[in-house]
């Protein structure tokens, strides 16, 4: 079966064709990229609908009439997201595949002001001789396709040793200077994380004796301390949740643009990219250093940051959010976000909605708290900022084979306003099942966005608590 059921199409879906979807204000083709020797080098700016509009912010850059402070640029430059290639250069730009793809300036250089822009508005494609491109061909890195249904599934001993080897392949990697192979980035696909594997950490675990001393031997005491702390929460989702967000996304019209995924763990979302969204530029973040190393052997052509969330900020800038976010009761410490207090997985969706531009869309798979919280702060600052587009609540057992964990989590869609608004729509408000349990009313008014059935379970203190079981014979799918 489809992971969202036919009802969902009410919900989330963008309708005909002829209806303007979630995403049809955000069909921005032409992208301008800036340089400055001091400043951060290469830095994107956003994108436009048209050439021309481009070709103005990128000259006013140059000019130092687009920011606030007159702030002077070295070069600016249009880049063509549809055909991958550059378009125009103003001023010193020193990149040279952009140099390669547009006009020589004594072939169709106009002088504006002190800035010389060139290229035409038509990309251009570059020739080499036979041998000479053929190298090249072979030298240029790809992002890795995943195309392994059961990926990241098997026992803890099963995943350790996955693990391992794709440490010691990336530690040779590291060692040698050099870019993974494709058979290297099978090899790298397979990590896991630690979620669930806290006995490889154990010293008094006999029967891991073995695997606590490898691990002591293959990691410096830095990533052995990260990956000891990631226990509790580095879990990665599954190939079948991954397709079944895109999918969603998708319906709601989106094809290309720049995707963040803000907690990216191996970059699993960005290995089941659909084609259809091919021409995208992709964006991780990813703490734990060696998941974000290995993300970036995976995917050369990404953008990916390894460090924490907080400490990156491009407002406005993104078109989809996505991800599957951290769960915890603890706070995150970004002094932008610390007022709010809220909880790691809620601070996820706070920033990411500033990061997202006005009507681009948070996808996220998140706990059950976000939206059954008895107090509903959260979903109030997040329902004045953004529209939920719909909510998919998952059975428990839809982390298990990857994670090793039974519990009950939410897909959420959200789409950022143009301004915040004073409302708390039903979604904001939590009810009463008839077994007593408090959820979120949308899933009360929605049952069918249950994937499962609700009911209640014996937790390690003897209390019932409320889960949602697989229906049997049912698979997500």
């Amino acid at each position: 079966m489809s992971l969202f059921p036919d009802e969902t199409d009410q919900v989330i879906d963008a309708g005909p064709s002829e209806t303007p979807g979630p995403f049809s204000m955000l069909e921005r083709r032409y992208q301008v990229v800036v340089y400055h020797h001091l400043e951060n080098g290469f830095d994107e700016k956003l994108e436009y609908p048209t050439m021309e509009e481009a070709e103005k912010v990128a000259q006013s850059y140059v000019n130092g009439t687009m920011e606030q402070d007159g702030f002077v640029y070295d070069g600016a430059a249009v880049y063509d997201l549809q055909q991958r290639t550059y378009l125009r250069i103003f001023g010193t730009y020193p990149d040279e595949a952009a140099q390669a793809q547009v006009e020589p300036p004594d072939q169709s250089a106009t002088h504006k002001g002190d800035t010389i822009a060139t290229g035409s508005s038509e990309p251009k494609e570059t020739t080499a001789p036979d041998g000479e491109r053929e190298a090249t061909q072979q030298v240029m890195p790809e992002n890795f396709r995943i195309t392994d249904d059961h990926l990241g599934e098997g026992g803890p001993k099963a995943k350790f040793r996955a693990n391992m080897e794709a440490i010691h392949t990336l530690k040779t990697l590291e060692t040698e200077g050099r870019t993974a192979s494709a058979a290297e980035q099978e090899i790298l696909s397979r990590y896991v994380g630690w979620g669930g594997l806290a006995d490889a950490f154990d010293p008094s675990k006999a029967s891991w004796a073995s695997e606590y001393q490898a691990l002591k031997t293959a990691l410096t005491p830095a990533e052995y301390d990260a990956a000891r702390g990631s226990t509790l929460n580095a879990h990665y989702t599954s190939p079948t949740v991954i397709r079944a967000i895109y999918d969603a996304v998708e319906r709601m019209g989106f094809r290309a643009g720049n995707i963040l995924e803000p907690s990216c763990g191996v970059g699993n979302f960005f290995g089941l990219l659909p084609e259809s969204m091919a021409n995208s530029r992709l964006y991780g973040v990813e703490l734990d250093s060696i998941s974000g190393r290995i993300a970036q052997q995976l995917y050369p052509k990404a953008d990916i940051t390894v460090a924490g969330f907080e400490t990156t900020d491009r407002r406005d800038f993104y078109d989809l959010a996505i991800g599957n976010v951290p769960f915890g009761q603890y706070q995150v410490n970004d002094k932008a976000y610390n007022k709010l207090g809220f909880n790691i997985h809620n601070y996820f969706f706070a920033k990411a909605l500033d990061q997202v531009r006005p009507g681009g869309v948070v996808a996220f798979v998140t706990s059950r708290y976000t939206m059954d919280a008895k107090d509903y702060t959260v979903r109030r600052y997040l329902a004045q900022r953004a529209e939920l587009l719909g909510a998919i609540r998952l059975p428990n057992n839809a982390f298990r084979a990857n994670a090793g964990t039974d519990v009950v989590s939410d897909i959420l869609f959200l789409q950022k306003r143009d301004r915040p608004l004073d409302i708390a729509p039903d979604w904001t408000q939590t009810g009463r099942t008839e077994e007593g349990f408090t959820v979120n009313q949308y899933f009360l008014d929605h049952p069918e966005m249950v994937l499962g059935r609700p009911t209640a379970e014996s937790t390690q203190y003897g209390k019932q608590d409320y889960t949602v079981v697989p229906i049997e014979g049912l698979e997500l799918a």
